[in-house]
């Protein structure tokens, strides 16, 4: 289930508006490697992303113009079962607004991607539960329902909130529809609150989480 997070020298290479990075991130039977721009602005996106177990290297590169899919700043890898990973990242476009990402890997024949969850919200809700116990469990963190008068609690962009999982795509309303749990945010396994990993305290989160589990596809919990 261990991870590590490997920073690696900057790519000697420089463009007008600033340089390739890169790092790896190293897990049981896995190693990911990801480069990206530095000097970006509000935008955050992988350059490249190679992925490589003892099947082989799966590639990608820049954002699919066509179906407007980005590669993640991957950050965490996790071992869900023999020739499974779950890997996590995150990426923003600015707005006020980030998505993480949830890549499920399966080597079993050849190295793929099996199945994805990416969340979007905004920045000062967002995050993942993570429970990576006997089984690897993704939750997504239900936002505090209702109007407050607490701006750090009010929702930025509540219509572009989402959750995609696959070909299905959850409103915040149908997501909140979802079978799901409590779970004081304190009490918590484990969490992904990119890019400065902040206590779930500060995130504004319920307590309530709809929590999938990497099986064959990413499974929803429905107890």
């Amino acid at each position: 289930m261990l991870f590590f997070l490997v920073a690696a020298p900057p790519v000697n290479h420089t463009l007008a508006d600033g340089r390739i990075e890169s790092a790896q991130v190293v897990g049981d039977g896995i190693k990911i490697d990801v480069t990206w721009m530095t000097m970006t602005g509000t935008t955050h996106v992988a350059e490249t992303l190679a992925i490589t177990t003892d099947r082989g290297t799966l590639r990608f590169e820049n954002v699919d113009e066509e179906t407007g899919e980005v590669i993640p700043l991957v950050e965490r890898v996790f071992k869900a079962a023999p020739h499974r990973w779950v890997m996590v990242g995150w990426s923003s476009f600015g707005s006020g607004m980030q998505t993480e990402h949830a890549w499920l890997l399966d080597d079993t024949q050849s190295l793929r991607v099996v199945d994805k969850l990416d969340w979007t919200t905004d920045r000062m809700h967002a995050g993942l539960a993570l429970d990576v116990g006997s089984k690897v469990r993704i939750g997504i963190p239900l936002p505090v329902p209702g109007a407050t008068d607490d701006a750090a609690e009010s929702l930025h962009n509540e219509s572009e909130w989402q959750l995609a999982h696959g070909a299905s795509t959850f409103t915040l309303a149908r997501l909140r529809k979802l079978p799901k749990t409590e779970t004081h945010v304190m009490a918590l396994r484990g969490f992904y609150t990119p890019p400065f990993q902040d206590s779930p305290s500060g995130r504004h989160w319920s307590g309530q989480f709809v929590w999938f589990a990497a099986d064959v596809q990413f499974a929803l919990q429905h107890k």
